[in-house]
């Protein structure tokens, strides 16, 4: 469910195929991002700005599960065009 939301608004420019680029960031219980970072830089400044203004337009996501027990998770997430 998180991860549809953030593809619904990643708005990728044209790139080869096999890009990527490693993004990282906290979701607190309230479902607030924060600490959106790049990890790993795709080569491509356009491709990794659409990544991370993803993160940015989906902010907040839902909350984090009861059952979570924690009061944040911290997020590594791949964002990649297919080839």
């Amino acid at each position: 469910e998180k991860l549809a939301l953030i593809e619904s608004r990643w708005y990728k420019p044209a790139v080869p195929a096999g890009t990527k680029a490693l993004v990282r960031f906290t979701i607190n219980r309230e479902g607030r991002l924060s600490r959106i970072e790049l990890e790993s830089s795709s080569g491509n400044s356009s491709f990794d700005r659409a990544a991370l203004r993803a993160l940015y337009a989906t902010n907040p996501l839902p909350p984090l599960p009861p059952a979570y027990a924690k009061p944040s998770l911290t997020v590594h997430l791949t964002f990649s065009e297919s080839p």
